[in-house]
């Protein structure tokens, strides 16, 4: 295994090195569905889709993120259910992904395990697991943080000491979400959200996309 920051890295697939026309899966809640956006393309997914169509005219992105989900729908099929939880969605959790045979993954789970109450050790054993099974599929995997949302305070600290766990437990494979979009009390920028506080507009997508292809995930995959 090599390491970043400390933390195993698997080597690339061998899919990375020899297909034509490689994916990139992104799974995920509404962030990366778009949900509430009057134009989808405006996306942080389908802007990042159309900079690569330039960039990597071959990489093409599969978008499975549905709105509402937490990360418990998001781990292995056949994962173990903890009671009261959700369960896993074969059509949309880390198999469905690793199915479309990726280059990469990127997990997009930014606020609803904390407004469901789930403590935040348990959404990182699910963000784990997810990474894990990437990991032995040789597919390297990008985990975004929290970002903010307007929760009670107990709420807000989770999200808060969710975003310190993905950016200390993935290292440079995390994302940082949170930054652009948040306040100095932790809560949306009103400017930046879309009146419900929870859903990022337009421009706060176009910042999550900078955030993303700062992190030159194409040329980190040898592509």
């Amino acid at each position: 295994m090599l390491r970043r920051n400390g933390i195993r890295e698997a080597p690339l697939a061998a899919s990375v090195r020899t297909r034509s026309n490689p994916i990139i899966a992104v799974i995920g809640s509404s962030t990366a569905s778009g949900h509430g956006l009057g134009q989808a393309r405006v996306s942080w997914v389908d802007r990042y889709a159309d900079e690569l169509r330039v960039t990597h005219p071959a990489v093409t992105i599969r978008n499975l993120a549905v709105a509402g989900y937490s990360s418990f729908q998001l781990v292995p099929t056949g994962t173990r259910r903890r009671l009261r939880k959700p369960r896993a969605d074969a059509a949309h959790n880390v198999t469905a992904a690793l199915a479309e045979r990726p280059v990469a993954l990127i997990v997009n789970v930014p606020s609803n395990d904390a407004g469901s109450g789930y403590a935040v050790r348990h959404t990182m054993k699910n963000l784990h697991a997810v990474v894990n099974a990437a990991r032995e599929a040789g597919v390297p995997t990008w985990v975004t943080t929290s970002q903010p949302r307007t929760l009670d305070a107990v709420g807000v600290a989770r999200l808060v000491a969710m975003r310190r766990a993905v950016l200390r437990d993935f290292g440079d494979h995390a994302l940082d979400f949170w930054t652009p979009l948040a306040s100095p009390d932790d809560m949306p920028l009103p400017e930046l959200n879309q009146g419900d506080g929870a859903h990022s507009n337009a421009e706060g997508h176009r910042l999550l996309f900078e955030v993303v292809r700062a992190a030159d995930i194409p040329a980190r995959l040898g592509l």
